[in-house]
C-alpha cells in the first residue's frame, strides 16, 4: 500500500509561531487555503481516493479541499492529532518551541521515546503508539494508495522513527513544511519511504 502523509497547510498558529495542540485548534490562513488548493491540483484525486486527517481544524480543512468536487472519501482519526504538547500550549516564544524541537535527537538520536519534553506532554513512546494504531486503520482500509493528512511534530517523529530506510539523525534537515509529502509503502508491518517531500530514498536503509 502507497501512503502519501502530508502536513497540513499552513494555520493561523502557524502565522503566529503559536505552539498548540488542543481541539479544535485555529484554522488555515489565506495563504494555507491556497497551498491546499495548489495541492489538490497537483495531487488530482480521483473518486476512488481516500483522505485521512487528524481531527484538528487545520487538519481537516486541508483535506476537505484536497477532496473538494472530486468525490472522493473523506476519515477522521483521532490518533492523528498533533503532538500533545502540555505547558507549552499556547506559548509564541522562541524558547517554547525550541524546548519542542530540542526533543526530537532526544526521541531519535539517543533513543529516549520515554521523554516528555513539557509538563503534561505526551511522550516519544505514546505519540508512535497513537500513530502506530492510525496506520493499522489505514492498512486495514485494503487500498492500493491512501492519502494522510496530520501534522508536522508527528509526523516528523514518527515517520523518522518508523520508516525503516530513513536515518534518525539530522533531523532537521528533513524538515516537514506545510503541505509537504512524505510518500511511504507499508505492507502491513513494515513502513519504507520513497520519497520524503524533495528528497528520494531508495529501498535499503
Amino acid at each position: 500500500m502507497l501512503i502519501h502523509f502530508i502536513r497540513h497547510a499552513e494555520s493561523a498558529s502557524n502565522l503566529t509561531g503559536t505552539v498548540t495542540s488542543k481541539m479544535p485548534g485555529t484554522g488555515l490562513s489565506a495563504l494555507g487555503r491556497e497551498q491546499a488548493d495548489k495541492l489538490a491540483v497537483h495531487l488530482n484525486l480521483s473518486e476512488q481516493d481516500v483522505v485521512v486527517s487528524s481531527p484538528l481544524r487545520r487538519a481537516v480543512e486541508t483535506a476537505e479541499r484536497l477532496v473538494a468536487k472530486r468525490g472522493c472519501q473523506r476519515i477522521v482519526l483521532e490518533e492523528l492529532r498533533e503532538f500533545e504538547v502540555g505547558e507549552l500550549e499556547g506559548h509564541t516564544d522562541q524558547q517554547a518551541r525550541e524546548r519542542l524541537w530540542a526533543a526530537w535527537p532526544t526521541w531519535l538520536d539517543s533513543g529516549q521515546l520515554d521523554h516528555r519534553p513539557a509538563e503534561g506532554s505526551e511522550s516519544g513512546r505514546e505519540a508512535l503508539a497513537r500513530f502506530r494504531t492510525s496506520l493499522a486503520v489505514v492498512g486495514q482500509l485494503g487500498l492500493e494508495r491512501a492519502y494522510v493528512v496530520s501534522h508536522g511534530t508527528l509526523l516528523q517523529l514518527c515517520l523518522t522513527h518508523d520508516c525503516v530506510n530513513v536515518p534518525t539523525a539530522d533531523t532537521e534537515d528533513r524538515w516537514i513544511p506545510n503541505t509537504a509529502v512524505v510518500t511511504a509503502v507499508y505492507d502491513g508491518t513494515v513502513l519504507m519511504c520513497r520519497q520524503w517531500d524533495t528528497m528520494t530514498f531508495g529501498a535499503s536503509v
